[in-house]
């Protein structure tokens, strides 16, 4: 005999355990850990939760503090939804419920394991429902596939060392790891020319660097990068990359092939005739601190995690992001132009609040510029958002005969340049211009024979 369920799987008093944590710590290190661990709205079954849950993020988004009843009540009344809700005497009554926030990430989990099955019990009524339509064989399968796999992706983010992701790049290619140094110390760009113009990137700077597809516009980070973590002299300053672009082992790929000028295509096929230089690069970003996040993240949920990040490990100099584009929305009818001037909105902030340079990534529009044109700031996809909060705005420029520039379009407190650089594709590399190994090569006389 099969069993009947009349209503989806939830549990109203853990729900009610886990907004009365937040009530009673006041949201200071609540609400961080109920960002990070994706909890929305549709996590609560109940809807009065829903609308307690959206109103505690609007005032966490605001800068509210502490996160109460008082505030909650006013919040809801702004939008009229005080009643639906339960009104004051709920909240006061939620805060009853229990003695300590304590035992919040146990709430957390359940509420979320939880939500997890109503999820598979939807995913499982469209497969269904496809079976009837007609779906095709394969296609259901393929439908299948992609049901589970957005049940299962990771919805816990978290920041991992790149130390790890070294070995694994290295033990792909049976190579080994050792220590090379880097170029120049402090928060530049590692491009003297570059960082004559626009005198490094300053603590509480929004800088947006912005290519076509496949132009540089990591390998520009990775330079930052490079600099920061591990610089020729001095103390090395730690970096943390949000990557929405590429995976941490790729990336951890092309700063290993951009230190040690070795073939990126050498490494992805697991062979290289460069093993001393491979082990040097290797061993050396293997102990930089660097911490990378790879997953897909909303501008409000990638502040979040900074700013835990930045508390634990307060000697991060530079945050990198890459790129605009990638930003998950914040809500479901967000536009799209929106989404792009939230995020870099909240990047400045970003940057004001945690007081680093932070490094945003963009891409131009292909749209209306010819080849080899000389791109500009408007080109930016949606870029009066990058125009309007960014301190500086950088530019590279792939010219018809395939030499690169990198151009600062704009800066708040400076001067416009045009810098030639070097570009060594082979390993992604920017060097200032008559610096890379095939500009000195070429500079080196002749040897001629001397009769004796």
């Amino acid at each position: 005999m099969h069993k009947v369920y009349n209503k989806p799987p939830h549990n109203i008093e853990l729900e009610q355990a886990l907004l009365a944590c937040i009530l009673l710590e006041g949201g200071k290190e609540t609400m961080p850990l109920c960002v990070e661990s994706d909890i929305h709205q549709d996590v609560f079954y109940s809807t009065k939760h829903q609308l307690i849950w959206n109103a505690l993020l609007s005032l966490y988004k605001e800068g509210v503090e502490p996160l109460n009843e008082i505030f909650l009540t006013e919040q809801l009344n702004k939008t009229n939804e005080l009643d639906q809700a339960g009104g004051d005497v709920y909240f006061i009554e939620l805060t009853n419920r229990i003695d300590t926030h304590i035992g919040i990430q146990h709430y957390i989990d359940q509420v979320r394991e939880h939500y997890l099955g109503r999820q598979i019990i939807r995913a499982g009524t469209r497969l269904i429902e496809s079976v009837y339509d007609g779906v095709d064989g394969q296609e259901l399968v393929r439908k299948a596939e992609k049901e589970v796999f957005g049940l299962t992706r990771k919805t816990v983010v978290s920041l991992n060392p790149i130390g790890p992701s070294v070995t694994r790049v290295i033990e792909a290619i049976n190579g080994a790891r050792v220590n090379r140094q880097g170029a120049i110390s402090g928060v530049r760009t590692g491009l003297y020319s570059l960082d004559r113009v626009t005198g490094g990137f300053r603590p509480g700077q929004l800088i947006v660097a912005a290519a076509g597809p496949k132009e540089g516009k990591s390998s520009l980070m990775l330079r930052c990068v490079d600099n920061t973590a591990l610089p020729e002299e001095g103390e090395p300053g730690g970096v943390l990359i949000f990557s929405m672009e590429m995976q941490t082992d790729e990336l951890t790929e092309r700063l290993i092939a951009y230190r040690g000028y070795i073939n990126l295509e050498h490494i992805k096929e697991g062979f290289t005739n460069q093993d001393a230089e491979l082990v040097k690069a290797a061993h050396e970003v293997e102990a930089a601190p660097i911490w990378i996040n790879d997953t897909n993240l909303d501008v409000f949920k990638l502040r979040t995690m900074a700013r835990r990040h930045m508390s634990q490990h307060p000697n991060t100099k530079l945050i990198c992001v890459d790129y605009l584009g990638l930003f998950e929305r914040t809500s479901r009818k967000q536009e799209e132009r929106d989404r792009y001037e939230e995020a870099t909105r909240e990047c400045k902030k970003m940057a004001q609040e945690l007081n680093v340079p932070v490094l945003l990534l963009a891409q131009l529009n292909r749209a209306g510029r010819k080849e080899g044109q000389r791109p500009h700031g408007y080109d930016i996809k949606f870029g009066s958002g990058a125009e309007a909060d960014a301190d500086k705005v950088i530019l590279i420029y792939t010219k018809k005969d395939g030499s690169k520039q990198v151009i600062v379009d704009f800066q708040r407190n400076g001067t416009k340049g045009d810098i030639d650089v070097d570009w060594t594709d082979y390993c992604t590399r920017f060097d200032d211009k008559g610096q890379s190994p095939a500009s000195l090569a070429a500079k080196q006389p002749e040897q001629t024979e001397v009769d004796l």
